[in-house]
């Protein structure tokens, strides 16, 4: 990673000198890191290397190529399409990626196009092994046809994230619940883990985290589960027993092992036992028991399977011997991966994932229902449980009211994020039918009962059942602190709607402090700004998923404060073109940092006017000057000494971008900052 540093160093200092040169360096350092594994960096280093060049089509291309490999998997469609027009030639499979891209964005139609273009180009390729890409290709059209159809039907489920108490911007998965759902054990690759190691991807190393209900039914904050079940390198959740008693974990030895914890009285957890008679030299991902713990369903990739992935089953005799593991079911498995299997507690159900059947794309979780001694037909969930992307490791409460799994979706907090499924409430159906198919159901049991009476005693139970609900409010709380001494701050919060325009205002508390609720009715993204004397201003994405219920978010905010010598951008100072004239809509932005200087009387500051490309150097310089000197008048008529202002135009000689681009160079470069002295 040093050597990373360095590199960006160089192409940093490159910059000021040679675009061209920059962005070429860029892309390269870019490979060296997907290579390696690291494709979240990489991502940032390819769109610095667009940013420097936007006709660079390798750039594009690999733009592309990451954010589908990224929880954001829409955006590439724009890259990829960008990259073919500067080069149609660029990549052979360009079309199955493009292609790729609408698929993630549930633009089916235009998936199975650029499918069907990339198979046309397969027809002359000379690949040796394009009947498997094409094969590849008309599995992802049965894809997008089983999502052109899913994504018509109307939701009968409702979903809820279950928010930054429980998930963070790293990935969250794997829910095992106990029964009576009131423990949660997950899988998190958060900061802060045994050690606090990466792997190869730079991203942390799995542990386990425990989450309990409180009081008011609500989770609260997850705990590491700890060093007798959590090691420095990957521990994940995969199965518990319908007691909670018994928890089993995944492991990579001996190509990936399931390994028992036993709960003990004491309340901690035994060290991990590796389970002797299912594991192999092969990989065995997920395991699910029956309430009675006699019949075990687990996921393996031993040979003699339909797919990689598959589901086998062991059952244990009267002795406690278990038999032999066999394949579960040709009607379940298939040519491709089947995982997460889950057993509800009265056996009659099997819930599992893949990534056959009629997927919508990755995995989608499945019902089957135990006939005699046989699995029915899967059932796909549909939408909105399941996506174009991966949906997998449902588990569900005893009661069957409530079910849990990991998704990958916009809106979420991280890569993946843990949701809660719910039943929906059916508005629509009128009370007088629901009446009148209760009063059926009741009266064929009771037949010596009049439906008349029927209807008095149950009038009111149905009324209750049928009226619509009201989706409740959605707080997002926390503190605001300095990210160095963890000392609260007193800052004013800023809540902006996807344009940017001003929703409402608050300020913290003494003690850092806030409480922001929100009666939203849809799904929408917001940005909380933060600020306060001092410290840089902060701004962090929020997403506001209404439910049936009332949520919180917590969002605890660090700030930091402004440092000798750095540069900061105002990014609110604006002039009318070509003059040095500030406009009203800079007020907000003036005020901010006249408040810093009267608040901190000793601060001198350097404001700097920069500018793009067009026009002459001279010119550029003697506006930069003017608009710089702009802004140190209007503080000198507020009240600032002169003395602690200085005002210096640098014209077009400190680009950050390239000035090719209209809207992403030009832009950037354009702009008005401040460096303490």
């Amino acid at each position: 990673m040093l050597k990373y540093i360095l590199l960006l160093f160089l192409i940093s200092f490159s910059i000021q000198n040679s675009f061209a040169q920059a962005d070429v360096d860029a892309v390269k350092l870019a490979d060296e890191m997907y290579g390696f594994g690291d494709k979240k960096d990489a991502l940032e280093v390819y769109l610095q290397a667009v940013s420097l060049n936007p006709k660079n089509a390798r750039a594009n291309l690999m733009v592309g190529k990451c954010y589908e490999e990224s929880k954001e998997k829409e955006k590439s469609v724009k890259y990829l399409e960008k990259a073919y027009l500067l080069d149609p030639k660029i990549s052979p499979d360009v079309h199955y990626l493009i292609g790729r891209g609408y698929h993630f964005g549930a633009q089916f139609d235009k998936a199975i196009q650029n499918f069907n273009l990339y198979k046309k180009d397969l027809s002359t390729s000379t690949e040796s092994n394009k009947i498997d890409l094409i094969k590849k290709a008309d599995k992802h059209i049965a894809e997008c046809e089983s999502g052109k159809i899913f994504y018509s039907k109307k939701a009968t489920k409702e979903l809820i994230n279950l928010g930054s108490v429980v998930n963070t911007e790293y990935e969250e998965y794997a829910p095992v619940i106990s029964s009576d759902e009131s423990i949660m054990i997950f899988t998190s690759r958060r900061q802060g883990t045994t050690g606090n190691k990466k792997d190869r991807d730079n991203e942390f190393f799995e542990d386990i985290y425990v989450t309990k209900k409180d009081k008011g039914g609500k989770w609260g904050a997850p705990q590491n589960i700890g060093t007798a079940v959590n090691t420095e390198f990957h521990d994940a959740t995969n199965g518990l027993s319908h007691d909670g008693k018994e928890l089993y974990i995944y492991r990579e030895t001996h190509g990936g092992d399931i390994y028992k914890c036993i709960h003990s009285a004491d309340g901690n957890w035994s060290k991990p036992e590796r389970i002797e008679h299912i594991n192999t030299k092969y990989e065995e991902a997920s395991i699910s028991f029956s309430s009675d713990g006699k019949l075990m369903i687990f996921s393996s990739d031993r040979p003699g399977g339909k797919g990689r992935l598959d589901l086998y089953f062991c059952k244990q005799d009267d002795k406690g011997i278990w038999s032999q593991p066999a394949n579960l079911s040709e009607t379940l498995n298939t040519q491709y991966d089947e995982d997460s299997p889950f057993l509800t507690e009265d056996g009659k159900h099997l819930y599992f994932s893949s990534s056959g059947h009629n997927s919508m794309g990755g995995y989608d979780i499945f019902k089957s229902t135990l006939n005699g001694d046989k699995w029915g037909k899967p059932e796909n969930l549909g939408y909105p449980i399941n996506t174009v992307d991966d949906d997998i490791y449902y588990v569900e409460s005893g009661d069957g009211v409530h079910g849990y799994y990991a998704s990958v979706r916009n809106g979420g907090q991280g890569e993946k994020d843990i949701y809660k499924i719910t039943n929906s409430v059916p508005v629509e159906e009128p009370i007088k039918d629901t009446l009148t198919a209760k009063v059926e159901e009741v009266v064929k049991d009771t037949v010596k009962v009049e439906a008349k009476d029927i209807k008095e005693e149950i009038k009111d139970e149905i009324k209750a059942t049928a009226e619509p609900k009201t989706l409740k409010s959605v707080t997002f709380k926390g503190r605001v602190f300095d990210g160095q001494s963890g000392e609260p701050i007193e800052a004013s919060i800023d809540l902006l709607d996807e344009k940017g325009k001003l929703v409402k205002s608050i300020k913290t508390s003494a003690d850092g402090y806030y409480t922001l609720p929100l009666n939203e009715k849809k799904n929408r993204n917001y940005s909380l700004v933060v600020q306060s004397v001092g410290f840089v201003k902060k701004s962090k994405g929020i997403s506001i998923n209404p439910s049936y219920e009332e949520t919180e978010s917590v969002q605890d905010l660090a700030l930091s404060k402004y440092v000798a010598g750095k540069k900061y951008i105002l990014r609110n100072i604006y002039f009318d073109f070509n003059q040095a004239s500030i406009t009203s809509h800079s007020e907000p932005e003036l005020q901010r940092l006249l408040s810093m200087l009267q608040k901190s009387p000793n601060m001198k500051i350097e404001i700097d006017g920069h500018t793009d490309y067009v026009g002459s150097a001279e010119a550029n310089k003697i506006l930069s000057q003017k608009r710089a000197q702009a802004v140190v008048n209007y503080l000198i008529k507020k009240g600032i000494s002169s003395e602690r202002l200085k005002a210096v135009g640098y014209g077009k000689e400190h680009p950050l971008a390239s000035n090719d681009d209209e809207d992403e160079g030009r832009e950037l470069n354009r702009r008005t900052e401040f460096k303490i002295l």
